[in-house]
């Protein structure tokens, strides 16, 4: 799975990313070693995660994170299709807001189980504002 998993993220990185940039600077010959070279940083920023936040955060936990992070992009993608009042500035406010509530609900309190954040804010500050039972 991780295997496949990075190789599909790193082809993703070099289609959309480095082949507009290779394009522009007409080195598309080059695309080989980009390629590789996403493949490779992929993989390292995976392991550089799980040695930080994985050892003590199931698979189950990180699956979840990666799938609500994701799901972020559902919403302007098909209001942008079927309403046609829809705005960049009104997707791009809720893509900042519902990326800002899941490194609070979701990412922030990983990083506090593993350890890199301290205990004290999984506690919230104040009980309706609890990063793990948000408004109660």
């Amino acid at each position: 799975m991780v295997v496949v998993e990075g190789l599909a993220l790193s082809i993703l990185v070099s289609n959309h990313l480095l082949s507009p940039l290779l394009l522009r600077f007409r080195a598309l010959g080059s695309l080989l070693l980009w390629r590789r070279l996403a493949i490779l940083a992929v993989m390292l920023l995976a392991y550089l995660y799980f040695r930080l936040a994985g050892e003590a955060y199931a698979l189950v936990g990180m699956g979840l994170l990666s799938f609500v992070a994701v799901a972020q992009l559902a919403p302007p993608a098909l209001l942008g299709l079927y309403w046609k009042g829809a705005t960049a500035q009104g997707a791009l406010a809720g893509l900042l807001g519902g990326m800002a509530l899941w490194a609070y609900t979701l990412f922030l309190p990983a990083l506090a189980r593993s350890g890199w954040l301290p205990q004290a804010f999984l506690q919230g500050p104040h009980p309706l504002l609890h990063p793990e039972g948000f408004w109660g």
